[in-house]
Formats: structure tokens, sequence, C-alpha cells
């Protein structure tokens, strides 16, 4: 549940910190199923069921709708 979500949350907190190369640290679960919970929250706010959608892109461009 919420796999897709969790996978865009990931997405953009591995973006965020700037890392390259071949070794990348993965973010603190915690953070990240709060960051997941957050965002799902705001998408269901929004008219958008956070289980129906399949990837993270899916998730980028409904987040993307909702910020236009």
């Amino acid at each position: 549940m919420l796999t897709a979500v969790r996978q865009y949350v990931l997405k953009v907190m591995m973006k965020s910190r700037g890392e390259t190369g071949i070794v990348k640290t993965i973010p603190k679960r915690d953070l990240v199923e709060l960051n997941t919970q957050v965002t799902a929250q705001r998408l269901m706010e929004n008219g958008i069921d956070p289980n129906s959608l399949k990837n993270a892109d899916q998730v980028e461009n409904a987040i993307i709708a909702i910020e236009n």
C-alpha cells in the first residue's frame, strides 16, 4: 500500500540531498514514512486516491497537477 507514493518520496528526498555517484545513503525510515503519509494526505485532500497510482511518475504528475 502506498508503494508508488513511497517511491516518489524517496526519489525526491534523494534528489534534494544532491548526492551523486554510486554510493547514496537512504533517508531514515521514520522520515520517509512521515513524508509518505503527508504526501498521501495531500493527494486525498485533492480528490486523488493514492492507492490508485502505480508508480512514482504518476505521483509526481498528480503533485504537479495539484500545484498548478
